[in-house]
Order: C-alpha cells, then structure tokens, then sequence
C-alpha cells in the first residue's frame, strides 16, 4: 500500500532513533558470535571461530556457511521470525516505541517491535500492514528503502531488510555492497531536492528512512556499529560533509577493543556516550539511563 511520509517543515530536524540487536541480547537471544558459531556447526567448516575471529563481520558469515550465504538465510530467517515475546520484553519495547522520535531504524530482521506495538504474530500479518513510500518496478528490493511499518505517530524501518521478505535480509559482504549502491542512488536524488527546497525555504517531502538519518539528529542505542557496516558509515561521512548542523550520540558499554571504532566516530563528529563494562550486573540500568538521557536531548533540539 502507498502511503507518503509526512513533510518535514525546512527548519526541522527530525529526531531518529536506531537501534541494534543489544535490545534483544537483554532477553536471552543469540549474539552475532553465537550465530557464527552455530553455523559453522551446520556448514561443518573445516576451521576454528578463533580463526576468523578478526575478520570482519560481513565476511565471517561467508566462511561460517561455506559461501552459502543466500542458502542459509533462508532458515536463519524462519529462526528469527519467531520471538519470545515476554510480559518484560514487551514492556521495555514498548518503552522503545514511547520515546519522542519520528522514526525508529533498526538493523534486526526480527520483528520485535512490530510484535510489541500490537501486530500478530504471524509474518502474513505484518506483509498486509507494510507501507510503501513509491512504487520501483525496476529495483528487486525496494524494501529496504522506501518500505515502513506504521506505527502511529512514528514509522518503523528495517534498513537491512527483515525476515518477512527474506531476499532483503542484508548478510554478506555482497549484500552490504549492494545496499550501498542503493543508498547512493538514493542519496543523490534526496541531496539535490533537499538543497533546492532549502534554497527556497520551502517543506521538504521524504522517501525513506535515508532522509531522516540525513537531516535529523539520530540516537545509536543497542548497536555495535561494526566498523564492516559500511552502509552506515557511508552515511555518516555524508552527513558530515552535507548536513553539518545535525547530530549523531553513540550509546554504549565500552569494551577494550573499541579504540578504533571510536577515534572513527571522533572523526565523522559522533558524540560517544558511554557506560563501564561491568558498570552494572545487568544492562537494562543502563538502558533506561540512555533513553532518559536521549529524552532530555530531544527536549533541549526542540
């Protein structure tokens, strides 16, 4: 179903908050190196995890399957289209979908947060809600970048495709450099009209979540921004160079090996907000300290 965004008044910047798989990692669900490693039981690779430990993420998967990414995806997906969805994991999401943002992007397949906002839990139901913002006859997987659920006051985007459509599932490194090359196109033509209706101060009508991440102030929570994400790191180098008065906070428990991640995120003017490892038994304080932290950002841009 078509169904356009809302215009975004020229002096505005949207508020955007995305999140990564660490919103479930709270309730028990596998991390990306459980995953590798379950794969590489299935594939029955001739290797160790330690082995490709240092890779990147993008090309662990190849060797965990076996160069049978798009093969394994296909069950990988069916695995994650079943969530438990408990009284307290549904309590904290919905906390998610409460904060005062206009869109919320996450990098999950699953659909949690479409669960917690009420939808069934059934992959055909949430089908028949998805919204479109155009229709591209000639692109295999528009998904990505002009389909959204609705949420009311707020859309959900999953930037890299999700376990109802599983061709838009983004795992690989081959998959990464196509979504790239869908960004960029996209990227392109949102600049060109983003300049001209600046220009002539007049309200500007987005598309995708692109626009948003572009123009608005965006909040990282519960996400390891892996330096091989290179679609999101594409991004935020754009938005420093072409939209210098918006905003990017980092939220997360600092762990050892993160120096580099965090001198490159210095550089692309991303303000880290970060906790202790082992600061706290459990992650949810810390959680909850972040989203009232980013409520009083929100209030203070307004």
């Amino acid at each position: 179903m078509l169904k356009p965004l809302p215009i975004i008044p020229h002096d505005h910047r949207p508020q955007v908050l995305l999140v990564g798989n660490g919103i479930n990692l709270l309730f028990g669900d596998r991390s990306w190196k459980k995953m590798i490693q379950d794969e590489m039981v299935i594939s029955h690779a001739p290797i160790e995890y330690q082995d490709i430990k240092p890779m990147p993420a993008t090309m662990q998967i190849v060797l965990a399957t076996q160069d049978r990414v798009d093969e394994r995806l296909r069950e990988i997906g069916e695995g994650l289209a079943h969530m438990d969805m408990t009284q307290e994991r549904t309590a904290f999401l919905r906390e998610v979908l409460a904060m005062p943002v206009e869109s919320i992007l996450t990098v999950n397949y699953s659909l949690e947060l479409e669960y917690a906002a009420g939808l069934p839990q059934r992959i055909g139901a949430y089908r028949s809600e998805l919204k479109r913002t155009r229709d591209i006859y000639e692109s295999k997987e528009p998904f990505r970048v002009y389909q959204y659920f609705d949420c009311g006051d707020k859309q959900i985007w999953h930037v890299h495709g999700d376990v109802a459509k599983l061709s838009s599932m983004v795992m690989g490194h081959f998959h990464y450099g196509m979504l790239i090359r869908e960004i960029q196109d996209y990227t392109a033509e949102m600049t060109r009209r983003y300049r001209a209706c600046q220009s002539g101060r007049i309200d500007y009508q987005p598309y995708s979540w692109i626009d948003s991440f572009l123009m608005g102030d965006v909040y990282i929570l519960g996400m390891g921004m892996y330096l091989c994400e290179a679609d999101l790191w594409w991004l935020l180098c754009c938005k420093k160079r072409n939209f210098p008065g918006t905003h990017v906070y980092f939220y997360e428990l600092t762990k050892e090996d993160d120096r580099q991640k965090l001198m490159l995120m210095e550089a692309y003017n991303v303000e880290v907000i970060r906790g202790i490892e082992g600061e706290y038994k459990h992650q949810m304080p810390f959680y909850h300290r972040c989203m009232e932290d980013i409520r009083e950002k929100i209030k203070m841009a307004q």
